[in-house]
């Protein structure tokens, strides 16, 4: 893992040399899937305190619920979930509350 660059914009912080990948298979994510994917608890508050699921079908008896992540906030969690020298650089340079700084990743 390398050293992180941060440029900073009038849109947000670009975050370059980042290796997080989608933490999930698309931008449309299941609770199921936000269950069987995350595995450290500070991530799962993250998204439970931070993302508004909505109420989907039911699916062979069970409830289904849904909510939409846009391409940077997946990186994000990426990094949480499994790149934690990426994490502390982020936490090095913007503090504890990097999770909700406006950064971009790569683009």
């Amino acid at each position: 893992m390398g050293k992180l660059e941060f440029e900073g914009k009038i849109s947000g912080t670009t975050v370059i040399g980042s290796e997080a990948q989608f933490l999930f298979e698309g931008q449309f994510v299941s609770l199921a899937e936000v269950i069987e994917k995350v595995h450290r608890q500070e991530t799962m508050n993250w998204i439970l305190d931070t993302l508004r699921f909505t109420k989907g079908e039911e699916v062979d008896g069970t409830q289904t619920w849904w909510c939409t992540i846009d391409f940077d906030t997946l990186m994000k969690l990426d990094i949480m979930e499994h790149h934690p020298d990426e994490e502390k650089q982020l936490v090095e340079y913007f503090g504890e509350s990097w999770m909700s700084q406006y950064l971009r990743f790569n683009h």
